[in-house]
This record gives structure tokens, sequence and C-alpha cells, in this order.
């Protein structure tokens, strides 16, 4: 499924098997593809945004392509970041057979860079915790006067406070580049509000939750979807 015109939610999506799919957040192209044979069952629903996951989604929905696009929009990418060799190998996808040929050097890391992302997602649905109490106590202490004041409240606990940020984690977006999660608030343009929530590399405990604003966002996020 493609949308050229932009009458459509404007996302890839990939399905796995059983039902389950991750959507990768983008302005770029809607595109919907049968992935399970790579993919296996992906454990749910989850959407996800970041450059890494785009372009990776983008070249493992290329395979199932016939049009191209998918592979002509993750060469565009690729070679806009500077990875000139691996945008040519995305561009020879768009031929069918002897293209995909050239582009399976990087499927393997497309494949893992789409499950590393699906894992941690799934292992941070089930909730999780500051990495100890001091920790979770110096973050809250720091942030609670600004969630008072964008929340409109006259009174925020610690424990409303990691309750809040797995909220964020199970209904906002998790965003690659900043390994964290974000989830709108209210707003609009560079003074929008949002939701943040930083978790450690391995994705086991929570590092930050604290309210970003969309100036700020946009910096590392480049299809941030601020209303204007």
């Amino acid at each position: 499924m493609f949308d050229p015109n932009g009458k459509g939610p404007e996302d890839i999506i990939l399905l796995g098997t059983n039902g389950s799919s991750v959507t990768i957040k983008t302005d770029l192209i809607d595109i919907k593809v049968d992935a399970g044979e790579v993919l296996g069952d992906i454990g749910g629903n989850l959407t996800v945004q970041g450059d890494d996951v785009l372009v990776a989604a983008l070249d493992i929905a290329g395979i199932f392509d016939p049009t191209g696009i998918a592979d002509a929009v993750s060469g565009t990418i690729e070679i806009k970041n500077g990875n000139f060799w691996s945008g040519l190998a995305s561009y020879a996808g768009i031929f069918p057979y002897l293209g995909d040929l050239a582009k399976l050097p990087k499927l393997p890391k497309d494949i893992k860079v789409i499950k590393r992302v699906i894992s941690l997602v799934r292992k941070a649905q089930k909730g999780l915790k500051f990495k100890s109490e001091a920790h979770l106590i110096e973050h809250f202490t720091s942030h609670r006067d600004e969630f008072l004041k964008v929340l409109k409240l006259k009174k925020y606990t610690k424990e409303q406070y990691i309750k809040d940020a797995n909220i964020v984690i199970k209904e906002g977006i998790y965003v690659s580049e900043l390994n964290a999660y974000i989830k709108y608030i209210g707003g609009k343009g560079d003074d929008a509000k949002y939701f943040f929530v930083g978790l450690t590399r391995d994705g086991k405990n929570i590092t930050t939750f604290h309210i970003r604003n969309a100036k700020k966002l946009k910096k590392k996020v480049h299809n941030l979807a601020v209303p204007e």
C-alpha cells in the first residue's frame, strides 16, 4: 500500500506473523508489507521512530516492494547521511532480483537493527524502574516543579512520577536516536510539549523522565510530528 498523494498516515508498517506488526513513523512514505518471513512474530503491535530503524525498515520493505520506491527512499537517506556505498546498494535494490542481490550484504544488519528495537520495546512495555531509589528521588526532585506547572497540578508524588513514566512507555513512541520514549502533551510549533523518558543503553532501566519542547527534540528527531 502506497500513499503518494498524502491522503493517509505516512508510515512504514512491517507485518510479522500471528497478527503482529511494527510501525516506523515517517513523513516520507506510506507502505505496508508482509515481512513475517524475516521478522517472525514481533510480539504485538509496536510503534517506533528514528533514522536507523527507518533505513532498516525501508531496506526490508524493499525486498517485498515491486515498485522500488522503498529502496529509492532508503538510498536517498543513506547518501544524505554520508553513507555513500550503503546508499548505492539501496538504490540498486530498485531493480528486481539483481538489485536485491547487491543489497544482500546490508540485510543482516537491517534485520538486527529492527529486532534489537523490537526486543527493547517489548521489554520496556512490561514496566521499568530507575536503577536505584536514590536515582529516582534525584530526578523526581529535579523535575517535579515542571510537571506541576505544565500539568497544572497542586500535588505530584514520586509514585505518580514513576507511574506516569511507564504510561509514556506504553502509549508513546520509542525514538532510536534518543534511546527514549516521547509522548505529545500539548501546544504548537517549537513550544509544543512532550513527555520524555530516557532509557539505559540495555533498555532495562529509566534514566530520566521530564518534559521537553519540540524545538529541542527536533534537533535530533528529524520526522517529529508537531502541531502548527
